[in-house]
């Protein structure tokens, strides 16, 4: 499952592929969003030139400038330009910095399971309580994408509560 997230007028839904900007849907293309994500994946720090192309063409050459144009769509499509860098910031000489504050980056999960909460988040997994037979609450975290795996411990008996 992939995660969804929130800033300004801005949500990045990376299962859907999609970008909406004040409730409307941007049109945007694949090696952009790919920019976009990766940049906010990375926030907190400068994303290098070489490590944005690493990740969005892999062993494909492709000019700085191919780079420079995605940036610019990145920023069309956020509602920001080279002049505010209110959400993708320019270290120059260096690479690209994510600076906008998110509002909500977790994982997008179908549906919550009944009796369960969630607790607080942990990096990108999200923990939840989850009330089993006769009162006893159990922690879980959700991580990652895929089918639902589950390692319990071998004296955890509830969880399938």
């Amino acid at each position: 499952m992939g995660e969804t997230y929130e800033f300004a007028d801005c949500v990045v839904d990376e299962e859907r592929y999609e970008v909406r900007r004040s409730g409307e849907t941007v049109h945007v293309e694949p090696q952009v969003f790919d920019v976009i994500v990766h940049l906010i994946r990375n926030r907190g720090h400068v994303v290098s030139k070489h490590e944005l192309l690493d990740a969005v063409w892999g062993d494909r050459f492709v000019s700085e400038s191919a780079l420079a144009t995605r940036i610019n769509a990145a920023r069309r499509a956020l509602g920001d330009d080279g002049t505010r860098q209110a959400v993708i910031k320019t270290a120059f000489g260096r690479g690209y910095e994510f600076v906008a504050e998110l509002t909500s980056g977790m994982p997008s999960m179908p549906s919550t399971p009944p009796g369960s909460a969630p607790v607080a988040p942990v990096g990108h997994d999200v923990v939840r309580v989850v009330e089993a037979g006769g009162g006893d609450r159990l922690a879980y975290a959700v991580s990652g994408s895929g089918p639902p795996l589950v390692k319990a411990a071998n004296w955890m008996t509830h969880i399938e509560f």
